[in-house]
């Protein structure tokens, strides 16, 4: 150290000397992280300092220092090195940016520099990213190899704000005007680009953060987890800034959401107060949906709510598993839903018009997800539901309860919507019931699957079915008789049994189907039924009695029967059948097992029995 001090002039005093340091820490500033373990040469003089072959701990890794003190009095210094995402993590306290970077690991080099004027701070960092992988979602996620130009940058605008931008390469810009105290600065307004844009969409808006959204793909499930939870209220109060966007304005080619594609989307959305809860607002254009979507966002234990006004909305036929994974959480988890939609297509079929109104209630082991109301109609059918999702006291896993009533005008063109084409032709009546099975919502657990079913069908003809669901219906029109038992029912039934009433009840327990009393009158014949379906294994066990319409006397029998719901096979076989020697003569039963696709036929013998009066209730 060389001290001169003027004894006349104390205030031209004189200062030159030099530190040696060795694993010292510096600091130039509240707001910037230390320099650690610093070792080299600081010169000084009464004007500044000048750092001499300086290296020290910074970000993580190493850096080579040089500059200092200027003859305005500013401060620069220049500076390389390398930096680890813990380290830079440290620097920047952006929600958004943290969070991106606990994703990344690896060490990689990069250039910067630091400037001090009038006590504002200056940082510029730039690197290439060699060395850091980062396991973000598309389109950020790169590998440590792969070369990504990131850049970096506090700029002061006066005491008490700042900007901060960031940059990697054209994927990702951010820019946001902060201000407040050192260490807890708030963001004011901000600009957010993903993808590919211009300038303009990365200025600052008047008010606000905005997001400009232009990518091919898009899954929004992914990046959910880098904006949960950030709010800019919350992150004041906790010291650190958020980037959660007020308005967001997309162009996607396909964007993921809730494990559904949406293909060429075309979005608005705002983000408003509502009390103490965020909701979005947004309009929506693409190939799946077109319409309007209020977001309320999850708080607390509200798992949110999504309300909908769609013009249209179009399901893809792979997507169902994912949404079924999605749906298959907590009650507690899913939104409350509020979903108008006035075409509702799932893959090819086209159900119509779909409302769908359900909330949560409870909490804990009682927490259930109500479905108020669900609602489809077309011009051939309405369906209309209410259901339960909850745990039952003392299960382990959630039970789906679902009561349903369907009310068709045109069977065959229902079926027809509902992908089974050419099975039957007209058909009105109705198919209401309740139905349970453990498990989510739209995942149909058939061991579990319980319930009972009410059919009642009139004026329809059955044709041919020979995929999925269908095939039970080729059993049930009996279409296997003429195929397996010569010249029995070739007329009646080969070419499409024409009923001119159904009706029938069926209980479920553990995925098999059971029923007693299944009748179906047409002009030619009336069948009975009874027996039971797996509708997992896609087989049957069914007992079958074929009346054809002989004579005044066998027909009016056939209506008594009809008219008296509880009255079964079984019934009728032992207290009319056998007791008419004309019905008898011309009566068929079967014994149908084996599978939907290849049902197999046998023709049961009856034994001899007397004849005799008719029971009471069927005169």
């Amino acid at each position: 150290l060389r001290l001169d001090v003027p004894l006349a002039q104390a205030r031209a005093t004189q200062v030159q000397g030099s530190v040696t340091l060795a694993n010292a820490d510096l600091s130039l500033g509240p707001s910037l992280p230390s320099f650690a373990r610093a070792s080299g040469r600081v010169e000084f003089t009464e004007r500044g300092f000048k750092l001499a072959g300086v290296t020290s701990g910074f970000l993580g890794g190493q850096i080579l220092l040089d500059g200092g003190t200027r003859a305005d009095g500013s401060i620069a210094i220049a500076g390389s090195g390398t930096a680890t995402p813990v380290g830079v993590r440290r620097l920047v306290d952006l929600a958004f940016v943290q969070r991106l970077l606990d994703r990344a690991e690896g060490t990689a080099r990069y250039a910067g520099s630091l400037a001090v004027r009038d006590g504002r701070t200056e940082l510029r960092l730039e690197s290439d990213l060699v060395g850091w992988s980062i396991a973000a979602p598309e389109p950020l996620g790169k590998a440590a190899a792969e070369a990504l130009p990131a850049r970096f940058e506090i700029l002061p605008t006066d005491a008490r704000s700042d900007r901060v931008r960031f940059a990697l390469g054209d994927r990702l810009a951010l820019q946001f005007a902060r201000s407040g105290p050192p260490g807890a600065m708030r963001v004011e307004r901000g600009a957010i680009r993903i993808g590919s844009g211009t300038e303009a969409d990365s200025a600052l808006p008047q008010s606000g953060v905005r997001a400009v959204v232009n990518l091919p793909r898009l899954n929004v499930d992914r990046w959910s987890p880098l904006f949960s939870g950030i709010g800019r209220d919350a992150a004041a109060a906790s010291g650190a800034a958020s980037a959660l966007p007020d308005l967001i304005a997309a162009r996607i080619g396909e964007l993921v959401i809730a494990g559904k594609p949406i293909a060429n989307l075309v979005l608005g959305a705002t983000r408003t107060p509502a009390g103490d809860d965020t909701v979005w607002l947004a309009n929506v254009v693409s190939d799946n949906a077109t319409g309007s979507v209020t977001w309320q966002m999850p708080r607390g234990d509200s798992p949110g709510r999504v309300s909908s006004r769609l013009t249209r909305l179009a399901i893809a036929e792979g997507s169902r598993t994912e949404i079924a994974d999605v749906l298959d959480a907590p009650p507690t988890d899913v939104p409350a839903f509020d979903v108008v939609v006035d075409s509702f297509e799932l893959g090819a079929r086209k159900f119509g018009r779909l409302e769908l109104v359900a909330h949560n209630t409870g909490a804990g082991d009682g927490a259930a997800w109500e479905l108020q109301r669900l609602e489809i109609s077309n011009p051939d059918a309405r369906m209309h539901a209410t259901g339960r999702w909850a745990r039952e006291p003392g299960a382990t896993a959630r039970t789906m309860a679902l009561d349903l009533a369907l009310e068709f005008g045109d069977a065959g063109k229902l079926l027809t919507r509902l992908g089974i084409a050419d099975a039957v032709r007209g058909g009105e009546g109705t198919l209401s019931g309740r139905v349970s099975w453990r498990g989510a919502p739209l995942a149909i657990d058939y061991p579990t699957l319980a319930g009972h079913l009410k059919l009642a069908a009139n004026n329809g003809q059955f044709l041919k079915a020979d995929a999925g669901a269908g095939r039970l219906l080729g059993v049930l029109s009996l279409q296997a008789l003429p195929r397996r038992l010569t010249l029995d029912f070739r007329d009646v039934f080969s070419e499409g049994f024409a009923f001119d009433a159904i009706t029938a009840s069926a209980d479920i327990a553990g995925g098999v189907l059971t029923t007693r009393d299944f009748k179906m009158r047409g002009a030619n014949a009336t069948v009975l039924m009874e027996g039971s379906t797996d509708l997992r294994a896609e087989t049957q066990n069914l007992h079958v009695l074929v009346l054809p319409e002989v004579n005044v006397t066998s027909a009016s029998l056939v209506y008594a029967l009809l008219a008296n719901p509880a009255i079964g096979l079984g019934t009728f076989l032992a207290q009319l059948l056998l007791r008419e020697p004309l019905a008898k003569a011309f009566s068929f039963e079967y014994d149908i097992t084996g599978s939907w696709q290849d049902p197999q036929v046998k023709r049961r013998e009856r034994p001899p029995t007397d004849t005799g009066e008719l029971s009471p209730e069927l005169r």
